[in-house]
């Protein structure tokens, strides 16, 4: 049902052109433009829609994955590649309703995809530890697993296809070798690194933890640090020529960055946050950022100024005891969580009278079988010490993004802030 309402709007009732996108029925985790005229988009809703962005309208509404779409890649002027949370990689191509390829799958979520500069590998990244590459064109080698010690968040090719670069939630920089698929260097940089991109052919840079931006040369030797905040970075894209970079995190607003200065622009902070996606046009001078209001917006890609009205926010404009400290720390956790019985229709269960409830027991979601395996109660202490050690550690198994609240206050408040407003 849900994906003839969105497929109808291609015909009847689609936005005018140069409107907001709206379709998604979850926070938007992912964005690839395919040409000028086309973007695709992924969801918490586990649907990717192909949009016409000229006139805002839904080219076709795409379901394959069993959960979130985490990933998302230009292939060819045909082809995209998709990743989702179930660790399946696929190949779309042309207007077919079914992948024209799916890979080996990952055993968690996959956190990354990189397409070489010739079209024809894709790599694939994922918290199982293991990168997958694989063959887009019949003739390209392939496919084949490089293992790794830790979570991999991001990779990308070298300019001439000899290398991989990995980032890891270990706070490592790897540089692979594909023709043996041994590492030539590694080095730690202090922080879990959560995105990587190579710009302009010529820099690599990292998103990380600790809300930095790092700068290294192909040979991995750091160039520069920018502070961006003070929270984790977790998204990050780079215009097609090099000069601009943007990123954002769960709990801030979206920097955009001169890269080759060193230095910030411009900050958004419009409607949408937490911002889930972003990525650059092809000529670099439109942004899109994917919001947790599940809405596509564009903003001049160096001025932050929007391109289109601002509509409000149509999710959760209006949280409970909004002065109180814990209502502000659970901006991050509102896209995937509703607080009252009726709200379950999220990429996450309701939080209504979670406290005193057994994990994994809230009867209108589906948990992943891991979860349902764990003995936890939800209770203030155990809340919080999800977010000390993060939902990965915590619970095993989990489809929850990782995420932490470092500061005991933050968490004691928004425990407090919860036995409030979910009872």
């Amino acid at each position: 049902m849900y994906a003839l309402m969105v497929a109808a709007m291609a015909t009847t009732g689609a936005p005018p052109s140069g409107a907001e996108l709206r379709g998604h029925g979850g926070p938007v985790r992912a964005i690839a433009v395919l040409a000028p005229d086309r973007i695709v988009t992924g969801s918490f809703d586990h649907r990717m829609i192909v949009w016409n962005v000229d006139s805002g309208t839904a080219r076709r509404v795409l379901g394959f994955h069993d959960g979130a779409i985490t990933a998302l890649a230009r292939a060819s002027d045909a082809c995209f590649v998709s990743g989702g949370e179930d660790g399946q990689v696929a190949l779309w191509c042309g207007n077919e309703p079914r992948p024209t390829r799916t890979y080996s799958r990952h055993q968690g979520p996959v956190t990354a995809l990189a397409v070489d500069g010739r079209e024809t590998r894709v790599a694939s990244a994922s918290f199982d530890r293991r990168i997958i590459v694989s063959p887009i064109v019949k003739e390209a080698e392939g496919p084949f697993v490089i293992e790794g010690d830790a979570p991999v968040n991001g990779i990308v090719f070298s300019p001439d296809g000899s290398n991989l670069f990995a980032a890891g939630y270990d706070g490592s920089l790897r540089s692979i070798k594909l023709s043996d698929r041994l590492t030539e260097k590694r080095v730690q940089v202090g922080s879990p690194v959560n995105n990587l991109v190579l710009a302009g052919n010529e820099e690599l840079v990292a998103a990380t933890a600790d809300g930095k931006l790092l700068f290294f040369d192909p040979k991995l030797n750091q160039e520069a640090t920018l502070e961006i905040q003070l929270g984790p970075l977790t998204n990050l894209t780079v215009s097609p020529d090099g000069s601009l970079l943007a990123t954002a995190g769960l709990q801030g607003s979206v920097a955009i960055v001169e890269r080759r200065a060193r230095r910030k622009l411009t900050s958004i902070e419009g409607p949408g946050m937490p911002v889930w996606s972003l990525a650059y046009d092809l000529k670099g001078s439109v942004l899109y950022t994917g919001g947790a209001d599940r809405v596509v917006r564009r903003w001049d890609g160096r001025t932050g100024r929007p391109l289109d009205p601002i509509t409000a926010e149509t999710t959760d404009t209006a949280l409970p005891e909004p002065q109180h400290r814990g209502a502000a720390v659970f901006r991050a956790c509102r896209a995937c969580h509703g607080l009252t019985a009726a709200d379950s229709n999220r990429a996450g269960p309701t939080l209504h009278g979670i406290f005193n409830r057994r994990i994994a027991s809230e009867p209108s979601y589906e948990y992943s079988p891991a979860l349902k395996q764990l003995d936890i109660i939800w209770t203030p202490e155990t809340v919080a010490r999800l977010f000390e050690v993060g939902p990965a550690l915590y619970t095993p198994g989990t489809k929850m993004p990782e995420q932490k609240i470092t500061n005991p206050a933050d968490r004691a408040a928004l425990v407090e802030w919860l036995a409030k407003v979910t009872r």
